[in-house]
């Protein structure tokens, strides 16, 4: 049988021993695989670099055509690639994106949010409750992903919209599944225990940096700090003997911050570094706030910065960075391109995007106070169905962003009638050191 390797695949080599680190976009985390044998490495790097090969050429490579390195010659990856779409788009699976208030006890600098409404009414409330109870039927389960403003400042709607979810999906037989976006400042031990009866398991927290850097950044309405806050809750919490919660450390790196780069692994290291419930998420602040940014362009980081991140975070932080296992298949692709995919503000308009609610193809909706959601059909198909670019097709990480890493910037672009009509995410473009910063336990290992 005449085999050829896959669009979709990527070969690199790890910095710091030279084993040949193998990725499939198309088959996605289930593809990674970790050859350490010098003979097995040439004979793959052989058989990768030829238009077709036989079974004589990959014997004993069985494992790469399971996993999708070599395909059957005549296949056609860009319906494979179409299908796949289709089907990751249309997940039925009804996700929730629940703004309880959007006001925020923070004013952080970058931050793009305008805090105009407060908290979501017992009406607005009530016709989530009433739609998710007559919807619930259609979908798998349900997901929810509590948002704001800082959504434990409102607490005690988190709570009475997360008891009554749990409920319904209880009786419709439905997964339920629940994570929270939260600044940390109000996440007290207490608290927190609260939201794991909840069925809260998946935290996102982010400290910019060094106490010095995060207390400049992220600030309280009064102006005071909020570094020591945010790590003592934190560190209540690692006391936790839960063992099904994770919290994502996520750092926005500046100029900054990357000057301490040392300094902030030192102190994960010390703090997190052996619990593996948590896990670091660097990521590169961007042009967020009109006003920030007549500011920011010094504080900017360039793609040199980024490598220089993350070679220093694979050889010096001792933790987990699993969270990139997400980046590198379908589920690392943004809620905003999914067909069941609904933000819903705390007045319950309807957007797709948690970010530029002012946009006017962003907001496709409304709840009505009886539980029927209302959508405007035009602006959601240019969520959904957006033109996968030759430049995008001929990418070998198209299997896993799809074209549609972020649909918001495409749409902007394709509003600006912009050359450039699809953005790659970072994972696409620093995908060697990516690979080099996962697990290896994520990895299926050829020794011999």
């Amino acid at each position: 049988m005449k085999y050829k390797p896959s669009k979709f695949n990527f070969k690199t080599y790890c910095d710091n021993d030279n084993t040949m680190l193998l990725y499939n976009s198309y088959t996605g985390t289930e593809s990674l695989i970790c050859v350490k044998n010098n003979n097995k490495k040439n004979q793959i790097e052989r058989a990768l670099n030829k238009n077709e090969v036989t079974q004589q050429d990959i014997k004993n490579l069985d494992l790469l055509v399971q996993k999708g390195y070599f395909i059957p010659y005549e296949q056609n990856e860009n319906i494979k690639l179409c299908s796949k779409i289709i089907k990751d788009k249309t997940l039925p699976i009804l996700q929730l994106t629940i703004l309880p208030t959007e006001k925020c006890n923070f004013r952080c600098k970058y931050c793009y949010e305008s805090h105009t409404n407060g908290n979501m009414s017992n009406i607005v409330q009530e016709s989530i409750v009433e739609f998710v109870r007559r919807n619930i039927h259609k979908y798998s389960g349900l997901q929810v992903s509590w948002f704001g403003g800082e959504p434990l400042e409102a607490l005690d709607v988190v709570e009475n919209l997360s008891y009554k979810f749990i409920e319904i999906c209880k009786v419709a037989k439905r997964e339920y599944i629940a994570g929270i976006t939260t600044n940390g400042y109000n996440l007290t031990y207490v608290i927190f225990n609260r939201l794991l009866k909840l069925k809260i398991y998946n935290y996102q927290i982010t400290i910019d940096g060094s106490k010095k850097t995060h207390d400049n950044l992220r600030i309280l309405k009064n102006g005071e700090g909020t570094y020591e806050k945010i790590v003592d809750n934190l560190m209540h919490i690692r006391k936790s003997k839960n063992k099904f919660f994770t919290i994502a450390i996520r750092t926005n790196f500046s100029k900054s911050s990357l000057s301490e780069l040392d300094e902030i692994i030192e102190q994960y290291n010390k703090l997190f570094g052996k619990d593996k419930r948590f896990r670091y998420f660097p990521k590169v602040m961007g042009k967020w706030n009109d006003e920030f940014d007549k500011s920011i362009n010094d504080e900017l980081i360039n793609e040199e910065d980024i490598l220089y991140i993350y070679k220093t975070l694979n050889n010096k932080l001792h933790t987990n960075m699993d969270i990139y296992l997400n980046f590198l298949s379908e589920q690392g692709l943004c809620k905003a391109g999914m067909l069941y995919s609904y933000v819903i503000g705390a007045d319950a308009k309807i957007y797709k995007c948690t970010q530029d609610f002012q946009l006017e193809d962003n907001n496709i909706g409304y709840l009505s106070e009886n539980g029927i959601l209302y959508i405007n059909e035009e602006k959601h198909a240019k969520w959904i169905y957006q033109n996968l670019s030759l430049k995008c097709s001929d990418c070998y990480f198209v299997g896993a962003c799809q074209s549609r890493s972020c649909p918001k910037k495409n749409i902007i672009n394709n509003l600006n009638n912009s050359k450039v009509l699809n953005t790659c995410p970072d994972e696409r473009i620093y995908t060697k050191y990516v690979l080099q910063i996962i697990n290896r336990s994520n990895f299926t290992i050829v020794e011999s």
